[in-house]
């Protein structure tokens, strides 16, 4: 630019504006629960300090922006103290969008006739072959309730109470995303079966009932797409 700058200020706020709302937008279609919990002017303003504070996109794809987002909430302090739990509602969108956005299983590794035969040895010895979209969050908070409800009707009497668990999200052959909870006292037994361990050696410390139920769950999710003997 060559002359007075001042003649170009208002032609960079618009642009500097219409940026803002961009990102905004972007952000309150990654976290609609969020949104519709706090309302649109709180998430709006929650949103544009998060941008100041140096949450603009370093990528040009918007698919990995506001990954911060949900650590940002649990401690941005008007949030935090009217809804403590926020942060962890925002935990549970993220993964759903990564899930939404993860790689495609391969069709050859999906077997699961071993993981079914009731053959309690053979099962044992198995190792889990995982969707390549699941993701996992930890939460501090019992939410899942209220993001399954998306901050709709009937959250007002919702009793969130401090509970230690995680969350799995993965996206099914159907390109549908599911998220299911589990308590966080298998949380070690459900990280060890994914980093690749058998069943007998995950589940050294687990209730045999509660390892059932675990891999129950993870197959009606469609986390799990096939097993290694």
């Amino acid at each position: 630019m060559v002359g007075d700058d001042s003649k170009f200020s208002q032609r960079f706020s618009v642009y500097r504006n219409n940026v803002y709302h961009s990102l905004t937008v972007a952000l309150s279609d990654a976290y609609p629960a969020v949104k519709r919990l706090v309302g649109d002017d709180f998430f709006f303003a929650m949103a544009r300090v998060y941008l100041d504070g140096g949450g603009f996109p370093v990528h040009a794809p918007l698919h990995d922006f506001g990954k911060g987002f949900p650590e940002f909430i649990a401690d941005f302090a008007p949030a935090e103290k009217s809804l403590p739990w926020l942060g962890d509602v925002g935990r549970i969108e993220r993964a759903w969008l990564q899930a939404y956005h993860g790689a495609d299983a391969e069709s050859d590794v999906m077997n699961l006739e071993a993981l079914s035969s009731g053959d309690a040895e053979r099962i044992s010895g198995l190792r889990l072959v995982f969707h390549p979209s699941l993701c996992i969050e930890r939460l501090s908070w019992g939410v899942f309730e209220v993001w399954e409800a998306q901050g709709g009707e009937g959250v007002a009497g919702m009793k969130v109470e401090t509970q230690e668990n995680f969350i799995v999200a993965v996206r099914g052959m159907d390109g549908n995303v599911r998220v299911g909870p589990f308590g966080g006292n298998i949380f070690d037994f459900f990280e060890r079966l994914h980093d690749g361990k058998s069943v007998m050696a995950a589940a050294r410390d687990v209730d045999v009932s509660v390892v059932g139920e675990v891999l129950g769950g993870l197959v009606r999710l469609g986390a799990v797409i096939g097993v290694k003997e």
